[in-house]
């Protein structure tokens, strides 16, 4: 899908309303890039029963899974890469003072 809401939403909507016996149904779908956008479309899949499993997604927001059940995802969250960021910084390079931008 692309890289907004919309289209994505109007995709997700399109496979979810497939008949089972007439059309090919998924068993899992590829998500989106975008965080906002996979938020989206892995509520729409998971109530559906469909896992999705998105390649690039690292918004923290999508570790919850009371929320996004069935959402998985190749890359670590944000969160996951934030504390080794600040350590590589501290101990390897030795900086004491960093801005966050």
């Amino acid at each position: 899908s692309e890289r907004n809401q919309r289209p994505a939403v109007d995709r997700m909507i399109d496979l979810l309303g497939r008949v089972p016996g007439t059309d090919r149904l998924p068993c899992a779908l590829l998500g989106n890039g975008r965080t906002d956008v996979s938020m989206v479309t892995s509520v729409l899949s998971g109530l559906a029963g469909y896992p999705q499993v998105s390649p690039l997604t690292s918004g923290s927001p999508l570790d919850d899974k009371s929320q996004f059940p069935l959402f998985g995802r190749v890359i670590p969250s944000s969160d996951g890469v934030a504390v080794p960021t600040i350590l590589w910084f501290d101990q390897v390079l030795k900086v004491k003072h960093l801005a966050v931008l």
